[in-house]
């Protein structure tokens, strides 16, 4: 029998897209092994409460000393190509190898990259990000046998690292097709309530960070909408605050904005698919991405999707959503505009979306990470 050793780590406490990401695919990974093999997890110890769907047998408890990202981070360089043997490991998977890798390692190793955006972003930081860009990931790539990206810029990004092209892979994320339905109107209801909802709102779903993920250009936008029309409905804001979250806060108390502006916070995974259900569109203002699950996980909900016209976000909407310039305020709000006043336009958004999301599964990914671990 042979073994894949994936560890759960980043976990960044289940906040994160990566978690989400690790948390799907390591039960698809299960689900969809290739006779002859098994897979373990090593999973720090206080870590297991975040996975109640895989079975105790198959985690590998390790010691919380670990847990920080510093010495998380060493655990991979030094610590893993050693238990390697212990774990009686026949090929690695890395499921965030941009931000944990192990280039000691001494059985065939796939590493999932979802974004490099860290080394393209500007700031007092930019010669720390080379570095660590050129002298960590990019021998780590190279090393590896497989470099799957989640998209094709992701790809571009990896290959801009000198990665040759024939290591690198697009394995494209999925989407909870069962989780991320939409649930009835009272259930809807029901689920906002705690969060002071009421359906109809505008959504955008992301960590509030400043300046990547457009919450200021959306903010102007949505002050422009309210000139316009007067009875536009609220902007609710769904995410945990991070990296210059209080540029975003600060220009949502501009008296233009601030009585019809919420912010929830993080919400659970258990209440999005009703958030989504209750809104009349996403607007998805990002400016850098690696995948955008929340693309995804709202055109399967039914929720009509406005997102920028950059990849990857129209990689994955293809014609299922509406596209505008993400710097451009006026852009945006023209869009949204757009959408409230035509619901002919919002109900074939809604169709073509969910059709769209069909194409994304996470057995569908799983199934291509195999092949990769696989030699493929």
């Amino acid at each position: 029998m042979q073994r894949l050793i994936m560890p759960l780590m980043p976990s960044d406490r289940g906040f994160s897209g990566i978690y989400t990401y690790i948390a799907r695919i390591s039960r698809s990974l299960i689900g969809t092994a290739p006779e002859g093999w098994e897979v373990r997890f090593p999973v720090l110890r206080s870590d297991k409460r975040l996975y109640p769907e895989l079975p105790s047998e198959v985690l590998l408890e390790v010691e919380d000393r670990y847990a920080a990202a510093p010495a998380n981070t060493a655990w991979h360089l030094a610590v893993l190509p050693r238990a390697l043997g212990r774990y009686r490991a026949s090929a690695l998977l890395l499921p965030a190898g941009n931000r944990r890798v192990s280039p000691l390692s001494n059985v065939p190793t796939v590493l999932v990259v979802h974004d490099l955006n860290d080394l393209e972003a500007t700031g007092h930081h930019d010669r720390l990000r080379g570095i660590y860009g050129r002298q960590l990931l990019g021998r780590a790539f190279t090393r590896a046998n497989r470099v799957v990206a989640v998209s094709s810029r992701t790809a571009d990004q990896i290959a801009r690292l000198g990665v040759p092209g024939k290591q690198i892979r697009v394995v494209r994320n999925g989407v909870d097709h069962e989780r991320f339905t939409a649930p009835p109107e009272d259930v809807v209801r029901e689920t906002l309530a705690p969060l002071r909802l009421q359906p109809g709102y505008l959504l955008y779903v992301s960590r509030i960070e400043h300046p990547a993920k457009g919450h200021r250009n959306l903010l102007d936008a949505y002050a422009s909408l309210r000139r316009r029309r007067p009875d536009a409905p609220p902007l609710v804001l769904a995410g945990k605050d991070w990296q210059g979250a209080e540029v975003v806060h600060r220009r949502a108390e501009a008296p233009d904005v601030r009585e019809h502006v919420r912010f929830t916070g993080y919400v659970s995974e258990e209440r999005m698919p009703a958030l989504y259900a209750g809104a009349l569109a996403l607007v998805f203002p990002s400016l850098a991405e690696g995948f955008g699950l929340p693309l995804l996980e709202a055109m399967a909900a039914g929720c009509p999707v406005l997102c920028s016209d950059r990849p990857p976000m129209n990689e994955i909407m293809g014609d299922a959503g509406y596209c505008f310039e993400p710097e451009y305020p006026e852009d945006i709000a023209d869009g949204i505009e757009r959408i409230l006043g035509d619901e002919e336009l919002r109900q074939t958004l809604i169709a073509r979306g969910k059709k769209r999301a069909l194409r994304f599964t996470w057995e569908a990914s799983a199934e291509s990470l195999w092949r990769q671990i696989q030699g493929g």
